[in-house]
């Protein structure tokens, strides 16, 4: 039996989905990355100024001191704010995953059907051929004797 065309739309859409939710996987992966990168600049310029902090203490400027203490308070506020968007990001990314992974499989399990009823079909054609040839070979056979 051949692959109904309906099977086979079943199998473009299966295709499109997974496509689809690969690309939203991939936004929210990006998104993540994005979040964290920020976190990580602002670890930097909190680790600045704890260094200004530092070094106003051999140099006694009063001036890198207070700069230091200002970057420090507002990297730690921008750490502080970037906990939640983080934690957001990454259950979107963790949804986006599980997505992906369902339409692939319901893509993989359209296409094992498909591929069933092609294999199928290919075999029930050989097996046809085969016969007319047997058939044909036995009565030509039969003429000659």
């Amino acid at each position: 039996m051949p692959v109904s065309l309906a099977m086979r739309r079943l199998l473009g859409i299966r295709v499109l989905q997974e496509e689809q939710r690969r690309t939203t996987l991939e936004t929210a992966l990006r998104e993540l990355e994005g979040f964290r990168m920020a976190r990580v600049l602002a670890q930097n310029r909190a680790r600045a100024g704890r260094g200004l902090v530092s070094q106003s203490a051999h140099s006694g400027e009063l001036l890198d001191r207070l700069v230091g203490l200002a970057e420090q308070r507002h990297a730690q506020e921008r750490i502080t704010h970037l906990a939640q968007p983080i934690a957001d990001a990454e259950q979107r990314a963790a949804a986006g995953r599980l997505n992906y992974l369902a339409a692939r499989v319901e893509r993989r399990q359209a296409e094992t059907i498909v591929n069933n009823v092609v294999e199928e079909d290919t075999r029930t054609t050989a097996r046809k051929s085969q016969a007319d040839l047997d058939e044909w070979f036995r009565s030509h056979s039969s003429m000659r004797a």
